[in-house]
């Protein structure tokens, strides 16, 4: 499987950068404004932008030096986008799932409210994750694809039911 494949998607699932590209949907900011806001320190914040710029989701624009660089979002509503095409992709196969075959007329849905510390949430999506890689060629090489695959939506969302009150720092 292409490593840029798995290497995409991890940059796109960690918590933190995840939490970054929700932070500059609001506007550019430096590491350190970052940083401050999001309780870590700069080096972190600054080590995931700069992997986050690998993938083409966020920007430089500026600044004296290294340590005054703002970022900014390339796309600053992607996660909004993704969010409506998951839910219409799902609603179009619901509306026709009568119509299909009966082994597609199948889902595997489910929802948990579990009790995890940001560490464990953080090691539940790199599971997850590990558990899909290995079909993630497939996307990009039709050779190994089984004769009866067909694409298939896997959507998982891991984010705090509590408020940020709520929730011990």
């Amino acid at each position: 499987m292409p490593d840029v494949v798995v290497d995409e998607a991890r940059a796109r699932s960690h918590p933190l950068r995840l939490a970054l590209l929700d932070l500059l949907a609001g506007g550019p900011l430096t590491a350190t404004q970052a940083a401050a806001r999001l309780g870590v320190n700069s080096g972190a914040t600054s080590f995931h932008l700069r992997q986050l710029a690998r993938f083409g989701l966020v920007e430089a624009v500026g600044g004296r030096n290294a340590k005054e660089r703002p970022w900014r979002l390339v796309v600053a509503d992607e996660g909004d986008r993704m969010d409506e095409r998951d839910n219409d992709r799902y609603a179009r196969w619901r509306s026709r799932r009568d119509d299909y075959p009966a082994p597609w007329r199948r889902q595997a849905a489910a929802t948990y409210t579990v009790h995890l510390t940001p560490a464990e949430l953080d090691e539940l999506a790199a599971s997850i994750l590990d558990l899909v890689a290995p079909y993630f060629d497939r996307e990009q090489d039709p050779a190994t694809r089984p004769p009866d695959a067909a694409p298939v939506a896997v959507v998982t969302r891991l984010f705090p039911l509590a408020t940020p009150e709520e929730v011990t720092r």
